[in-house]
């Protein structure tokens, strides 16, 4: 299709070219979508929320800054000057569509624009919670502080959850990531969602050289992510001809205390450390297995990266539409059983392990490449131009 050239401003988190980051899946996802945009020729203007030290990047069309809260992160964000330094930010800018991902307070500042500059506001579900109601409640609630402590905290969630929910309602498009997001953001919030995956830039076919099968675990350690099952895997498969890697940033000491604990006696297990999304990558393209054993997922990047590295997928529970079974590029478990069982039998079988990584590859090519991602979301804007 032959671009219309718009402004594009997108509300984001951190850069994840810096390697030192805290990245997630959204900040990944805008990362790739504000590159490709600004190398078809759109001005692509990025501004960041959480990136302490950032400095301003100008880069041809894109160009990315840093602005910081104002006090604690949902009403400091939610507070009328940060959002009036948004908008200057913004105005100064012009955007023709601003992009949001997730829940988050800017939700807020993107459709406070959109609304006042008849921009077009496209927002975009990140998780399988995004089309859940009162997200910071929830989390408010699960931290199970003492009463007197909590009513403050609870009101605060209140007001954010009200604000947010409030502003997704004004979006002029909305995306999914998948079917089961789509379906839940219209049974939840009346929402009619398009499903468009996420995209990354496709690499070359990797050669896996390892002398023994390196199984990889990649996320942040976090009791979603239950990364004591991976270092339990190690353990229960030490016998095993294979090396077992994990990565990724541990902000509870005592969960990697407790990983440690789990694998004690694994001497074919290492943990590295947090990874940026380069050093991410080289993983990957090492990685002859990924595991993930994660409690809830939408689409995660981990699953795109496993992917196009040509790396089966070893999932509990989570199969984003049914993704890994009907592609046949690796298998969903259903308990921890399930997943060493599986293992074990990826680890003795090399060619059938193979095949599953050229099919995962074969399909990253046509489902996650970040050129169709950008061609689908233009299409959609280009669409809700000529129906307004």
């Amino acid at each position: 299709m032959k671009d219309v050239m718009k402004r594009f401003a997108f509300l984001s988190q951190v850069w994840p070219d810096d390697e030192t980051a805290p990245i997630s899946g959204s900040s990944v996802q805008v990362y790739y979508v504000a590159r490709e945009l600004a190398r078809r020729g759109h001005p692509t203007l990025v501004i960041l929320s959480s990136h302490p030290g950032f400095t301003e990047l100008n880069e041809g069309n894109l160009k990315v800054v840093y602005l910081p809260a104002t006090g604690r992160t949902l009403l400091g964000m939610l507070n009328p000057r940060w959002l009036g330094r948004m908008r200057k930010i913004l105005d100064d800018f012009g955007p023709d569509v601003i992009y949001q991902r997730g829940k988050l307070p800017e939700t807020v500042a993107a459709a406070d624009y959109a609304t006042r500059n008849g921009a077009t506001f496209v927002w975009l579900s990140n998780s399988d919670k995004s089309g859940e109601k009162w997200k910071f409640i929830k989390k408010r609630q699960a931290k199970g502080d003492r009463i007197i402590k909590r009513i403050p905290l609870l009101a605060e969630a209140l007001y954010a959850d009200w604000r947010i929910q409030a502003a997704m309602g004004k979006a002029d498009v909305v995306i999914a990531q998948t079917q089961y997001q789509k379906d839940s953001l219209k049974r939840n919030f009346n929402m009619d969602a398009n499903v468009l995956g996420s995209g990354h830039c496709i690499p070359p076919m990797p050669e896996k050289n390892n002398q023994r099968p390196m199984i990889l675990w990649l996320a942040n350690l976090t009791p979603m992510k239950q990364p004591q099952l991976f270092s339990l895997l190690a353990k229960n498969l030490s016998k095993e001809n294979a090396d077992f890697v994990m990565a990724g940033k541990a902000p509870d000491p005592e969960i990697l205390n407790m990983v440690r604990r789990e694998a004690k006696g694994a001497d074919k297990f290492q943990y590295v450390g947090d990874v940026g999304l380069k050093s991410g990558n080289a993983l990957f393209e090492k990685a002859d297995l990924f595991i993930s054993t994660s409690t809830n997922e939408g689409l995660p990047n981990t699953f795109i990266q496993a992917a196009l590295h040509a790396t089966p997928i070893v999932s509990l529970n989570s199969d984003p539409d049914g993704m890994i079974k009907r592609e046949r590029i690796g298998a969903v478990c259903h308990n921890f059983e399930e997943i060493m069982d599986t293992v074990r039998f990826w680890i003795r079988n090399e060619t059938e392990r193979k095949l599953a990584g050229f099919r995962a590859y074969a399909y990253a090519h046509k489902a996650f490449n970040i050129k169709n991602i950008v061609d689908g979301l233009l299409n959609l804007i280009a669409s809700k131009d000529m129906t307004t």
